[in-house]
């Protein structure tokens, strides 16, 4: 019974999904924004959203702050490609997208019953991830093309910050690109999900968690171990931990600014 009671949740969150999406698609594009302050933007700072969420949503929570902070960076926020079905309880957001279609990992995870070694367990879930990234990381970086044309930059202006869901995306589209980024920042919460081949090592990437989270620790470590494997810059930065989400939130914006800064000095 717990399971049907699942698959009618999914079925009626779907629905609900599909009326917000049609309803928000004819009112926005592809992505939120924020112009720089300057005539002309220096750089383009490309955020991605966790799952669950959307770029409105990111900009208005964690992006405001830094655009203050950066006035010559102009802030575009893409929506995920997928409508996201699943758990909102933390951070629910009207018309929540993610960047692959997540629902084969979490039924493998749900339904996995033997006991796998960790080396197994980290090749089943870039068996399923890696395609799902593959067929949407396209659609972004031509989203992100456009943007680019528009202010007259290029890759090497261009900076990724992506969260948790976001940061897997960005990784993997800062590894498959021909023209290096200025610099890719991420907060990963689950381990690096490469493409098939590594075209880019030029970018310098950070990874940036909070102290005693372990999830993210071993998804960073996993992703040191790789892109130290192809000589890819990299660099972590732990976070206290506090004992409040806005006083976590206020120490992660300020390291990211910080990142930014560097890679803007660089």
């Amino acid at each position: 019974m717990g399971y049907i009671k699942k698959i009618v949740l999914y079925c009626l969150q779907l629905v609900i999904i599909i009326i917000q999406a049609a309803d928000c698609n004819c009112k926005r594009s592809d992505y939120a924004e924020i112009a720089s302050k300057t005539k002309s933007a220096k750089q383009l700072v490309v955020c991605l959203h966790r799952a669950g969420s959307n770029g409105d949503a990111l900009i208005n929570s964690s992006i405001l702050l830094m655009h203050h902070k950066l006035p010559d960076c102009h802030f575009m926020a893409p929506h995920g490609t997928e409508f996201f079905i699943g758990c909102q309880c933390c951070f629910p957001s009207p018309d929540p997208r993610e960047w692959f279609n997540s629902m084969p990992l979490r039924k493998e995870v749900e339904l996995r019953k033997e006991v796998c070694s960790e080396i197994e367990d980290q090749g089943r879930t870039i068996a399923i991830v890696q395609p799902l990234l593959a067929k949407n990381a396209p659609l972004l970086i031509n989203t992100i093309k456009q943007k680019q044309r528009a202010l007259q930059l290029t890759n090497k202006d261009t900076i990724i910050v992506g969260f948790f869901e976001g940061a897997t995306m960005g990784i993997y589209l800062t590894l498959m690109q021909e023209e290096p980024f200025l610099a890719t920042i991420a907060l990963p919460s689950m381990e690096l999900i490469p493409p098939s081949s590594c075209k880019n090592t030029q970018t310098p990437i950070s990874l940036i968690y909070k102290k005693d989270d372990t999830i993210a620790e071993k998804g960073t470590d996993t992703a040191i171990a790789y892109l130290k494997k192809y000589n890819v810059p990299c660099n972590r930065y732990i976070l206290p931990n506090k004992r409040d989400r806005k006083s976590n939130n206020d120490e992660q914006q300020k390291m990211i600014i910080d990142c930014i800064r560097k890679a803007s000095k660089a």
